[in-house]
């Protein structure tokens, strides 16, 4: 006759659990199992999915595992006691594609900003195109005539004024955002006079980049000519 006796605490039994479940795809989990009853010095192996498992019984209770795809797993746990009784355990695990649904409606939020002429919030400057330009009073005058150069920027800027003799009309002068500069009167001495605009982005101060495509404008000098009147003897 043969007599067996059942464990002191009952017969082996175990639960486990996944957290965060679900979890998101490349984010990791902890698998942890709880085992109860049987002899005690419980040992445990973990299987993950269908290809990947544990090589081995470790002393171990938990796991931290990363699963690669979308979908819902079956994670397990065989535990072994002392005495070399087992008992398995699983759990359902959801894994989400990091977090969003393959298919579905989604509400996102949007904002509209209208933004009028020379509005002064930093969200309407950041849309406008950095430029400068060159301007003359005047581009076709007499000898003797002078002209006045003003310069205009979206941003602000420094610029400089050059004519084509290579005298400078205006030296690294800040030009702010819709506010035109303008030299003194400058007497014309050429026929055809070009001044040359430079400017560099004036957010940190002279000489900063990027470097603005240069202008110019040209000023003609026309004369009055001298009639003579010829009066025959």
């Amino acid at each position: 006759i043969e007599i067996q006796s059942a464990p002191p605490g009952g017969n082996l039994s175990c639960t486990l659990s996944a957290n965060p479940n679900p979890v998101n795809v490349n984010n990791s989990v902890n698998l942890s199992a709880i085992a109860s009853n049987g002899s005690g010095g419980y040992s445990y192996l973990f299987t993950y999915d269908s290809l990947h498992s544990d090589s081995s019984y470790t002393p171990s209770s938990s796991r931290s595992y990363t699963y690669l795809t979308a979908g819902t797993e079956n994670p397990s746990v065989s535990v072994k006691d002392s005495n070399g009784s087992t008992a398995s355990c699983s759990t359902s695990l959801v894994v989400n594609n990091n977090g969003n649904p393959s298919s579905g409606t989604a509400t996102v939020p949007v904002q509209f900003i209208i933004c009028s002429q020379n509005d002064p919030r930093q969200v309407c400057i950041d849309t406008i195109p950095y430029s400068c330009s060159i301007s003359s009073s005047q581009t076709n005058v007499l000898t003797g005539q002078k002209v006045r150069l003003s310069v205009g920027c979206t941003k602000p800027a420094y610029c400089n004024i050059t004519d084509s003799l290579g005298n400078v009309l205006l030296n690294n002068t800040l030009v702010t955002a819709n506010n035109s500069v303008s030299t003194s009167s400058y007497p014309l001495m050429e026929k055809t006079n070009t001044f040359i605009l430079g400017c560099v982005n004036g957010s940190g101060g002279g000489g900063s980049d990027p470097t603005l495509d240069p202008g110019n404008v040209t000023v003609k000098v026309g004369f009055i000519p001298v009639i003579r009147e010829i009066i025959p003897r």
